[in-house]
């Protein structure tokens, strides 16, 4: 499950990462889009390394599934466009992974294979759950990534296409 995102800008390469860079260590709590604060969040992560790029909230309240935006920025004719996913964070994969083990081993015994099914679903449903809530705060991602791509003013692009796919 993942939200993907393209924005087409007219910015050079090199200056929207710049931008990027720029806005690594200056989200605060009150620029966050309201439905992140809501949620407890109360900053943002970016990390610019070479053409590639990463947020990741900070904060946030008690969920299984934690959004983090991955993406490069790669020349155009003209201009430059940013292409980004949205995914679970390495904690959230990590936790899932460790939980699905745990009931795999407990159910390892043939007597525990009904406790080792019911787990699985369960966290399956949990997983599932944690994404449908967490939407809000994909497109809370989603907007502060065009916020700092476009934080100079007029002359940085407009999106060309969000596409959220299940």
């Amino acid at each position: 499950m993942a939200t993907e995102i393209q924005i087409v800008s007219p910015l050079a390469p090199s200056e929207v990462l710049d931008r990027l860079r720029a806005r690594a260590g200056r989200w605060q709590e009150s620029e966050l889009p309201a439905r992140l604060r809501d949620a407890g969040f109360y900053g943002v992560r970016i990390v610019v390394e070479g053409n590639r790029f990463s947020l990741q909230l900070e904060g946030g309240g008690r969920n299984p599934y934690f959004p983090r935006c991955q993406g490069r920025v790669l020349p155009l004719a003209g201009g430059s466009r940013v292409t980004a996913g949205i995914r679970p964070s390495r904690g959230t994969i990590v936790g899932a992974v460790l939980s699905l083990a745990f009931f795999g081993f407990v159910g390892r015994p043939s007597s525990s294979a009904p406790f080792s099914f019911f787990g699985i679903v369960l966290l399956g449903g949990m997983y599932a759950l944690g994404y449908k809530r967490s939407a809000p705060w994909r497109d809370g991602l989603v907007e502060i990534l065009r916020a700092a791509v476009e934080s100079a003013g007029p002359t940085a692009g407009r999106p060309s296409s969000a596409a959220g796919a299940a």
